[in-house]
């Protein structure tokens, strides 16, 4: 592994954890698309703490409402290196639905529940502990905005930039 790999890796992994607090707050990050550009975005009404489940879609950065495209990550008790992602509107989890294995946000369930839990896989893959990698779908001739998780394989579709907000 090169040095420049490993110093990304290094960072992306320090940079993950919610334990970082600032004014007592965990620290977010937008989650951006490699392939689309586009950003991981609660739609619906995520910002619910209804028990269905809301879609999450990739889209332009929006300026006007970012809580849509703002997740944290939580360590998972017991865990090391596994997360709970969450969303900034009202705490929804990151969750794959595990009949269609698309990404949905559902609120969080008590326990580490293998569809809400995550953990970076190389340089910049989101995986789900139970099926797969965060990828952006390829339909119609092009990537996005549909988001699930497919079987981990490396391509810029399912590669995901954590940005600090600014």
């Amino acid at each position: 592994m090169g040095l420049h790999r490993f110093l990304a890796i290094l960072g992306l992994l320090l940079a993950l954890p919610a334990t970082h607090a600032i004014a007592g707050e965990p620290v977010g990050f937008y989650i951006r698309n490699l392939q689309t550009g586009g950003y991981l975005t609660a739609q619906g009404s995520a910002h619910t703490i209804g028990s269905d489940s809301q879609p999450v879609r990739m889209a332009p950065f929006d300026a006007t409402n970012p809580k849509r495209q703002l997740w944290y990550f939580e360590d998972v008790p017991g865990q090391p290196l596994h997360y709970f992602v969450w969303n900034a509107m009202a705490g929804r989890a990151l969750t794959v639905h595990p009949g269609t294995k698309m990404a949905t946000t559902l609120p969080r369930q008590a326990g580490a529940q293998s569809i809400q839990t995550w953990r970076i896989r190389g340089l910049h893959m989101i995986e789900s502990t139970a099926f797969g990698c965060l990828d952006a779908f390829y339909a119609n001739y092009a990537y996005g905005p549909e988001v699930g998780t497919w079987a981990c394989h490396g391509r810029d579709n399912q590669a995901w930039i954590l940005q600090a907000p600014k």
